[in-house]
């Protein structure tokens, strides 16, 4: 849930705020910013500076409130530009970086969206781990129809390696490895989404109390 903040307009002189909007409306610029909200190339500027429809929507109106407010609450180079759209005939997309940065201040987390790309991307996994990858492994991929002892192949293998590690496609199948393991002398950790169990502990925790009772 992205909850935008509401941007209050930063408070200028009055007397210098006056020679920048002198022949400055409403009514234009109105205008002005509804020519600018429907450009297709401000959309998609803004969907690539992480705003979806609905976030653009909402930083638009406040946006838009923010230009048609008080003009001594403006910064006067946003005033200058709007006197040279509507008196110039500039493009109103010259607004755009006046727009995201409004933007940025109502939704906050669009200042770390470069982070955000880099962390979620999943493009090319077989650079995440380059310590790992210059470990040379035999990889045994183990094929073969229902009920044919893959998993059952695979287990016995685990039990008879110095160390492994096991990953079951349920729950219920790794709590099973775990018990199963554990009870034929193998110490094996159960780690889930849901809950962590480990070994170690459990027989530290019974070292202790035992040899080391509390008092």
């Amino acid at each position: 849930l992205v909850v935008p903040r509401v941007v209050a307009p930063p408070r200028t002189s009055v007397i210098g705020a006056e020679q920048w909007t002198e022949g400055l409306d409403a009514s234009s610029m109105s205008l002005a910013l509804d020519e600018f909200f429907r450009r297709k190339t401000v959309r998609e500027l803004s969907t690539e500076n992480g705003l979806n429809a609905k976030l653009f929507v909402t930083a638009y109106r406040s946006f838009r409130e923010y230009c048609l407010s008080e003009k001594g609450g403006v910064e006067p180079a946003l005033l200058v530009l709007f006197q040279d759209i509507i008196k110039e005939g500039h493009d109103v997309e010259s607004l755009f970086p006046y727009f995201l940065a409004h933007a940025r201040k109502v939704f906050p987390h669009l200042e770390a969206m470069d982070d955000l790309r880099m962390i979620s991307d999943l493009t090319q996994p077989h650079n995440w781990y380059p310590d790992a990858r210059t470990v040379q492994r035999k990889i045994f991929f183990h094929a073969g129809p229902t009920n044919s002892g893959k998993t059952y192949q695979a287990l016995k293998r685990f039990g008879e390696a110095k160390s492994g590690v096991y990953c079951g496609p349920l729950k219920l199948l790794a709590a099973e490895v775990f018990t199963r393991s554990n009870e034929l002398g193998i110490k094996c950790d159960l780690v889930t989404g849901e809950e962590r169990r480990y070994v170690l502990q459990n027989f530290l925790a019974l070292f202790f109390t035992r040899i080391i009772p509390n008092n």
